[in-house]
């Protein structure tokens, strides 16, 4: 064989290597790659392409603009108190002798314009709470305020002359 023959051949020889080793460290990474991300599945017509990503740990949801309320927390609604209160009224009546019922009736008793002027004032307090929990959902005092405003206001509808 020649010289320049044996150059080709240790030529073809090298490009060959040189290929095989490229498409191996080609496989691998794409494989490596695989196990680090998750790969959507193959797109259909309908379906829209998705990327897995990881939830976001959120410490303190108030952070990101969310309301954190509690389940177990009281409703503040008027429709909510009017029907606890007046169910513990309904039962006292039923549960309390006659004579004392009058007792407290005659002891409750109060002038119609007084009535209506504290009324008012439940009312006034009742509408700027809630415009304060519209600005500050969280305001645990505000929430406290209008809770026992609507509380004032179920149990002075359930008073004897005073509605």
């Amino acid at each position: 064989m020649d010289i320049k023959m044996k150059k080709y051949t240790f030529f073809g020889i090298s490009l060959v290597a040189v290929t095989i080793i490229a498409v191996s460290f080609s496989i691998y990474q794409t494989k490596k790659l695989e196990k680090e991300y998750v790969l959507p599945k193959k797109q259909t017509q309908n379906t829209p392409l998705r990327v897995s990503r990881p939830a976001p740990v959120i410490s303190r949801p108030e952070d990101y603009g969310m309301i954190v309320t509690d389940n177990n927390a009281p409703v503040l609604t008027q429709g909510y108190w009017d029907g606890i209160i007046s169910s513990k009224v309904r039962y006292l009546k039923e549960n309390t002798p006659k004579e004392v019922l009058n007792k407290v009736t005659q002891k409750i008793k109060e002038d119609p314009a007084k009535t209506k002027g504290k009324m008012k004032l439940i009312d006034d307090n009742i509408k700027n709470f809630s415009n304060l929990l519209v600005k500050e959902p969280n305001n645990p005092e505000a929430k406290k305020r209008l809770k026992h405003f609507l509380m004032l206001k179920s149990l002075a509808k359930e008073l004897p002359n005073n509605e």
